[in-house]
């Protein structure tokens, strides 16, 4: 773990990352991304795990199926590879009123890269549930590289799809904002919103991937974070941006870090400190 001046380095080895409710802070509560944070699904935090954890207090784990594979990528790092093969390959996520936000302003952020559509199309992230409503997000095979956003409002559904086109095999960050009555779909962290194109939101849990074999999906998920506010168009910017993308897995400064630690292996500390027998260490930055 690097660590500069008296403190603890920002950036966490996925192997270290804290469990919900540890003495480690899980997320950078103090950066401007974590406004209206519900839920959040970092793979970094989870690679080569069968599981993903939301890091947030709700702790919405969810476990990966059989096909759910983990994928190393450039830009991101680790990220789920939904390999298809002739299942329904998904993450399902369980209904919790947490996640139950389509009545209000809300976004839903996530990096995505398909190989192939299906033969109809991909409705790769999908979520209804009591009183007719819900979220998701569609690949459609007929036009390859759309991606549209819907919204589901008591049995009322509106649409946004996207202008351009994704190049396969290439991570991107997609992120629905519903901003009212009318929902906008970003393209790293452009509004790229085009017409109101979209199909029927059927799913009973949020799922990630497949939610039957005529919907499946081979490609890429990871960072997904889902807020109950509508991002501005800067906000969406910053989720994309190399220079402010990861401030989510910052841990805070000017906030005390301490973990227990075990002299047989002590970490090594370069201009801080450490006790140097078992006991606690920390420092502030």
């Amino acid at each position: 773990m690097a660590r500069t001046g008296i403190g603890v380095k920002a950036f966490l080895p996925h192997q270290q990352w804290p469990a919900v409710g540890s003495q480690w802070p899980a997320y950078n509560v103090e950066s401007d991304q974590a406004q209206g944070l519900v839920a959040w699904w970092p793979t970094l935090a989870s690679a080569n795990q069968r599981s993903i954890r939301d890091l947030l207090a709700g702790g919405h784990h969810a476990s990966l199926s059989s096909g759910v594979a983990w994928a190393w990528d450039q830009t991101l790092g680790w990220v789920m590879e939904f390999t298809g093969g002739g299942t329904a390959d998904n993450i399902t996520i369980t209904d919790h009123a947490d996640l139950q936000i389509a009545g209000g302003d809300f976004s839903f952020a996530f990096w995505f890269a398909y190989t192939q559509a299906s033969d109809i199309f991909s409705r790769f992230i999908n979520y209804r549930y009591a009183g007719d409503n819900g979220y998701g997000f569609q690949l459609y095979a007929g036009n390859p590289g759309r991606i549209a956003f819907h919204v589901r409002r008591g049995g009322v559904e509106s649409h946004a799809r996207t202008t351009t086109m994704l190049t396969p095999n290439t991570l991107t960050l997609v992120t629905g904002v519903m901003r009212g009555a009318v929902p906008y779909i970003y393209i790293n962290g452009v509004d790229a919103t085009f017409d109101a194109g979209g199909s029927t939101i059927n799913t009973p849990n949020l799922q990630l991937g497949a939610p039957s074999l005529t919907n499946e999906l081979v490609g890429l998920i990871g960072g997904v974070r889902l807020h109950d506010c509508a991002l501005t168009d800067a906000e969406a910017w910053n989720l994309h941006d190399p220079a402010t993308r990861w401030e989510l897995h910052e841990i805070p400064r000017h906030t005390w870090a301490m973990r227990w630690v075990e002299p047989a292996a002590p970490p090594p500390v370069a201009g801080g400190y450490m006790t140097p027998w078992r006991g606690w260490w920390g420092g502030v930055q």
